[in-house]
């Protein structure tokens, strides 16, 4: 249903209007193409739902609710966003396609609400992967800034969405009374606020999700080759719950224990593999995000022309709306192929613990697994941390061991 004052309505031949394809898709020129599109999204939409409910399930992060969010894993802040993204999502597509009777800023605040959550329940994974980068700390990293200072400008990210989320609710209210100059104004400041969280984003799974996992994949080579290599001995400095991935994706690993228990931190070979086996989210995420900061650019720049052009109107809400719904599932559904592998690679790491106890107690450790006084080693039963230089095989490919004190581990 189109409200008579938006500036596109043709009165005299209403079914030659352009769709204003984010609150409007009934009525209107072409407008089954843009049905097509929301049945899509909306699809999309329970598929991640339900991807979502069964990633939250496996980690039991019920259990972490009542901790301060503060001390929430990044798997639980991700989960919770994405779940409210998805709904608000699907309800805006189901407002359209239904074509309930509502001015055009109700349409707009359910658009309005699921994008910024999307936004935000990246942002703690993108600071643990920042800390991840920081720990073993290379060269390239940071782009060319400290890593204190990317931590900051992530931290702007939730209060810029939900900013740009309320200049595009104020846009639609500019429709519904016909002021077109209120309309452009904070449809442009609604485009701007996106896209600094949008180019940020992309940025940083650019920088550490995808080069930076290529220099640690490098390295991780040689730690297969080499059991007595430094990454297999060693037990990464961070905590067990910094992560989306195999290394401690956000839950405890002792499922249904009755809540959150403190594991053994991970192998530094483990961390690099999570790592590695993350580059797929990470390039989603890029895509998606950097998608998104273009959609936000072009309806800032043309306003009503972006919907009026008939071609470039329809493969703009294909390549941005329609997509990016199905990168969230993607991500989503990609989290949780990554969370059943690592309970493969949980047990196999726990019988290898077991294993290294059984040769402890029987004073053969020193014969069956090579090590040396110089290696960090963790047992079932003992702790013994002897440091080892940098020179250990790290150096060669720009990397080495750093402590990190910029938040929280990885």
């Amino acid at each position: 249903m189109y409200h008579p004052n938006d500036p596109l309505y043709l009165p005299d031949n209403p079914d030659m209007t352009p769709c204003r394809w984010n609150l409007n898709i009934r009525d209107c020129r072409e407008s089954q193409v843009y049905v097509v599109g929301y049945y899509i999204i909306t699809v999309a939409c329970a598929l991640g739902l339900m991807a979502n409910a069964a990633l939250f399930m496996r980690n039991s992060l019920y259990m972490y609710l009542l901790r301060p969010t503060s001390r929430w894993p990044p798997l639980l802040s991700l989960s919770l966003a994405y779940a409210l993204s998805v709904i608000f999502m699907g309800i805006h597509a189901i407002l359209l396609l239904v074509d309930v009777n509502s001015p055009y800023w109700v349409r707009e605040l359910m658009r309005s609400i699921a994008y910024p959550f999307m936004y935000v329940g990246l942002r703690p994974y993108l600071s643990g992967l920042v800390t991840m980068a920081g720990s073993i700390d290379f060269d390239t990293v940071h782009l060319g800034l400290s890593q204190r200072t990317i931590q900051r400008l992530l931290r702007f990210i939730p209060a810029l969405c939900f900013l740009g989320g309320i200049m595009g609710v104020l846009s639609a209210i500019g429709l519904d009374h016909g002021n077109q100059v209120w309309y452009m104004v904070f449809c442009i400041l609604y485009g701007t606020c996106y896209l600094y969280p949008s180019i940020l984003v992309s940025l940083c799974c650019y920088e550490y999700g995808v080069c930076f996992a290529q220099v640690v994949d490098t390295e991780l080579q040689e730690a297969r080759d080499q059991p007595d290599h430094p990454w297999n001995t060693t037990r990464f400095a961070g905590s067990s719950q910094g992560t989306l991935d195999g290394s401690g994706i956000g839950g405890s690993d002792d499922r249904g224990a009755g809540g959150p228990s403190k594991t053994s931190s991970p192998y530094a070979v483990e961390v690099a593999k999570a790592l590695n086996g993350m580059r797929a989210v990470h390039r989603v995420a890029l895509i998606g995000a950097a998608s998104s900061g273009i959609q936000f650019m072009v309806i800032s720049a043309m306003t009503n022309w972006a919907y009026s052009l008939l071609l470039f109107s329809e493969i703009t809400f294909y390549t941005f709306t329609v997509l990016i719904s199905i990168y969230a599932f993607f991500i989503i559904a990609l989290v949780l192929v990554l969370d059943i592998r690592k309970e493969g690679l949980v047990r196999s790491r726990k019988l290898e613990e077991r294993a290294l106890g059984e040769d402890v107690r029987y004073g053969s450790r020193s014969t069956q697994t090579g090590l040396s006084s110089r290696d960090k080693v963790e047992t079932e039963g003992s702790l013994e941390t002897v440091s080892f230089s940098a020179r250990d095989g790290l150096v060669e490919h720009g990397i080495r061991e750093a402590r990190n004190e910029y938040g929280g581990g990885v």
